[in-house]
């Protein structure tokens, strides 16, 4: 069969010039299996590189006969990591193919996405498909430490990322990073590029079977914040994944790449239990062994707040002291809108932010903020922080300069020394001069000679909260602002992501009851109907005890049954006229927990958390490369009780803005408006000689709307006192604030 060759364009960084040029030919050439090899590249740091097949003008490919036919498809593609001086550089290197018979169009294939690697990335598909629907990759660079992977996902296939440094590294021995895994067309993944210049990543399919914590290692010693990566593989579809810490839940990913940021600042020092748990499509649980950490550090926030909608307290308490403290709130662009700083004898930081900018303006409601609490040992003198004049003349900078931002934050311009850039290209052009003639080929032309410039300067943009550690740093240990976070010095810090909510009151409570069919339907739904009328009469005479717009949506009961019953339902439930805050639904539940009100013997209909989530605007959104998990509130009500089957275990706390993972205390203190869910964590029965389960129902809500002293827990409690047998085996799964009253 004829070989074939192709040239390929991919990116390398300096520091690994004859090593990604090396390593690349020795990877590429061990495949004896057809390939095809392509590249899609842009020299625009940060812009993302698009790879369908059926781009022609940026891709280099085999003829389609070939193309269709390959069973193995391989992208080169580069440009991730720092870049050297002038940006990225262009090598080429050669690699072959064997060409195979067309296989007729006419037969559907289907697409399994089974190797895709990035880093100076390799993606690559196991593929057999038409010529005219390629499979959709996409890569993009989220930061200098960061980058962003998609695929096309075939739904139901739980995906591993492996990476490397060395592509030289036999596959076998690849270091597992997170599993991955979605119900979109495509799956997306955020991998750290930060450990060194250049990584490699792999896609794959396991065959093995187990749920497990790839990272942190057991007994390891940990600080900051750190990536917990999951392997996931269940034999089925996954439906969400929880993480937990010492028994208590702390994160849950219902989509993407199964990687947690957790921030050991929040919790003590010393020893935690975590351990991580999936939940399949027929909710079943697997949960993976346990693992010892052990958390170190000198600053903590053990409250951190993850909601708002006046202030933030700020209580830390750091080993480092006496000490200086400054608190730096950025928003979503980074952009830091509000400083204030102080010091302490003894450790302790009671402050807060009272959600205003440093001139005193109220900023933005349904907005993120960042707080970051930096502490470090207090400066030499009186003075809390050296001033810029005396920093730059300290310092080796030739000046330090300052504006303010529109919120009245300082930032700095500091002009500082650079390298000669003729000393850079001589490191180049050694480097260069020790390859053999057959490596120069595959090598780019040298760059122009620069000129030699000794006296070369250059421009830093420094934030207020870097200009605070290098004057400290500076003042204690003589680094000059650049070094600052580098070491020297005795400093910590903990930071927090804080969601804004507007205003909202608790109101209306929408009712909603499923309509049974057949000879179910001739039995219950009287009974039924009048258990909504107990609770309707319930609620208008607490209405008449705490006042407000408390009363039941429209006076009536909505009723489920109709596809056009869903959209009513779902009008009601998005209503801002009447506000509706409340929600209590009785019927079926969807076996994964996402979705309620399906008709009978047709489960793809109802109301479904995919619905909810855009139309209520409440999120709860996983760590994504180098974000932080949050909360995104929009419309959250203040109580919700979907009272079906399975209604506890997947995603509709999150859509009604009462996330799992959010702990109770979070909603009981710090004047946030309380909230709680309820649902059932398996499957409740009803029949003749069973109606427990509506008694106990009733037994709620009369405990709750009777007794406004009552938390909901204590009325879960004392309703289950009533009626033990009611859950035949299920039970109540409670979010939120359990202390939740009615009048709150």
């Amino acid at each position: 069969m004829a070989r074939t060759v192709k040239t390929v364009r991919f990116f390398y960084f300096k520091s690994q010039l004859a090593f990604l040029s090396q390593s690349a030919k020795t990877f590429v050439s061990s495949f004896n299996k057809p390939i095809c090899v392509a590249l899609a590249a842009t020299q625009t740091p940060g812009k993302a590189d698009q790879l369908p097949l059926s781009r022609r003008n940026s891709i280099q490919r085999m003829p389609r006969h070939a193309q269709v036919g390959a069973h193995l498809v391989r992208f080169v593609v580069g440009r991730l990591g720092r870049l050297p001086p002038g940006g990225a550089r262009v090598c080429a290197f050669q690699v072959f193919w064997r060409k195979q018979p067309a296989k007729k169009k006419t037969k559907i294939m289907k697409t399994i996405p089974k190797t895709i690697m990035a880093g100076a990335l390799v993606l690559a598909l196991t593929t057999n498909i038409f010529a005219q629907s390629p499979p959709y990759l996409a890569i993009s660079q989220d930061s200098t430490t960061t980058v962003q992977i998609n695929w096309t996902n075939q739904v139901g296939t739980t995906y591993r990322v492996l990476s490397t440094s060395d592509l030289t590294t036999p596959l076998s021995l690849w270091t597992p990073l997170e599993d991955a895994f979605s119900e979109d067309v495509t799956v997306s993944v955020g991998a750290s590029i930060a450990v060194t210049p250049i990584d490699f990543f792999n896609v794959e399919i396991p065959t093995n079977s187990g749920v497990q914590i790839f990272s942190p290692t057991n007994e390891e010693t940990v600080s900051g914040v750190i990536t917990v990566g999951v392997g996931a593989q269940i034999g089925t579809q996954i439906q969400g994944v929880n993480l937990y810490l010492d028994d208590a839940l702390i994160g849950f990913i219902d989509s993407g790449g199964i990687a947690f940021s957790l921030d050991t600042t929040h919790f003590t020092n010393g020893l935690h239990t975590l351990y991580v748990s999936a939940n399949d499509s027929g909710n079943g649980t697997t949960t993976s062994d346990p693992i010892t950490l052990d958390f170190e550090n000198p600053v903590r926030w053990l409250d951190a707040d993850s909601l708002f909608q006046s202030f933030v307290p700020i209580d830390v308490e750091s080993d480092i002291f006496p000490a200086d403290w400054a608190v730096f709130v950025a928003d979503t662009n980074g952009t830091i809108v509000r400083t204030f700083s102080g010091s302490t004898s003894d450790g302790n930081i009671n402050t807060n932010w009272d959600g205003n900018d440093n001139d005193g303006a109220t900023l933005p409601d349904e907005s993120a903020y960042t707080i970051t609490v930096v502490v470090t040992s207090s400066g030499s003198g009186d003075s809390m922080m050296m001033t810029a004049s005396s920093l730059a003349s300290t310092s080796g900078a030739t000046s330090v300069s300052s504006t303010t931002n529109p919120h009245g934050v300082p930032e700095y311009t500091v002009q500082k020394p650079a390298p000669n850039p003729l000393t850079a290209y001589l490191e180049i052009l050694a480097i260069y001069n020790q390859l053999t003639p057959q490596e120069k080929l595959i090598y780019p032309p040298l760059p122009p000679v620069p000129a030699n410039n000794p006296y070369a300067t250059t421009l830093v943009k420094m934030s207020a909260q870097d200009m605070f550690l290098a004057q400290h740093q500076t003042a204690n240990t003589g680094t000059t602002p650049m070094d600052a976070g580098s070491g020297g010095g005795s400093s910590g810090s903990t930071s927090t992501t804080v969601w804004r909510e507007a205003a909202w009151n608790s109101g209306e409570i929408v009712l909603t009851r499923q309509n049974l069919n057949g000879t179910a339907g001739l039995v219950y739904n009287g009974v039924v109907a009048n258990l909504f009328d107990n609770i309707r009469t319930l609620v208008t005479s607490a209405q008449g005890d705490i006042g407000g717009d408390r009363e039941t949506y429209e006076g009536s009961v909505l009723l489920m049954q109709h596809n056009g019953d869903f959209g009513q339902v779902k009008d009601a439930l998005a209503s801002s006229s009447p506000n509706t805050r409340e929600f209590y639904f009785w019927g079926h539940g969807a076996i994964d927990g996402n979705a309620i009100g399906y008709r009978e013997g047709t489960p793809n209909d109802g109301i479904k958390v995919s619905d909810l989530k855009p139309l209520l605007g409440n999120y709860y959104l996983p760590q994504v490369g180098n974000s932080s998990q949050k909360i995104i509130t929009h419309k959250p009500f203040d109580f919700v009780f979907l009272d079906g089957c399975m209604t506890g275990v997947g995603s509709f706390p999150e859509a009604f803005g009462i996330p799992k993972a959010v702990a109770s205390s979070t909603y009981d203190d710090n004047h946030k408006h309380k909230r709680a869910f309820m649902g059932w964590n398996g499957t409740i029965s009803l029949s003749i000689l069973d109606t427990e389960s509506l008694n106990w129902s009733l037994a709620f809500w009369n405990t709750w709307l009777g007794n406004p002293n009552s938390g909901v827990e204590a009325a879960v409690i004392q309703a289950f006192n009533q009626h033990p047998s009611a859950g035949d085996g299920a039970t109540i799964a409670l979010y939120g604030s359990k202390l939740l009253k009615w009048n709150d």
